[in-house]
């Protein structure tokens, strides 16, 4: 028991929290000016320039790239003129069961609520 009570102990004193000090504004505009001397915040700021530099160059090129493709021209039109379209009468059969389909399960959902009414 007395272990648990030393661990306790000197678990509260790790954890102690420090009480907020009022600190003038005169002495907060120093203390600010000697953290920043002591501290490296140049290379730092240096350091987060570059990497959005870096970030940005990366972003126009992409942007380049996308233009590019958009402004392309799609050419591949009449190289096989049967094949283009029995895809095409592909899609549109798909299109016509898809749709009918769809009427189906409508048409469905309407009879069982007809059902459900005259239940």
């Amino acid at each position: 028991m007395s272990e648990s009570s030393s661990s306790d102990s000197s678990s509260e004193e790790e954890q102690q929290i420090s009480k907020p000090v009022y600190v003038s504004k005169k002495q907060r505009d120093t203390s600010k000016e000697e953290e920043e001397e002591a501290s490296a915040p140049s290379s730092h700021h240096q350091h987060r320039q570059a990497l959005l530099s870096q970030l940005e160059s990366k972003q126009e090129s992409k942007i380049e790239e996308d233009t590019d493709d958009i402004n392309a021209v799609d050419d591949t039109d009449d190289l096989d003129p049967q094949l283009e379209y029995e895809n095409w009468k592909q899609r549109e059969k798909m299109r016509f069961l898809r749709d009918q389909q769809i009427m189906r399960e409508a048409e469905m959902e309407k009879e069982q609520q007809l059902q459900r009414r005259q239940e």
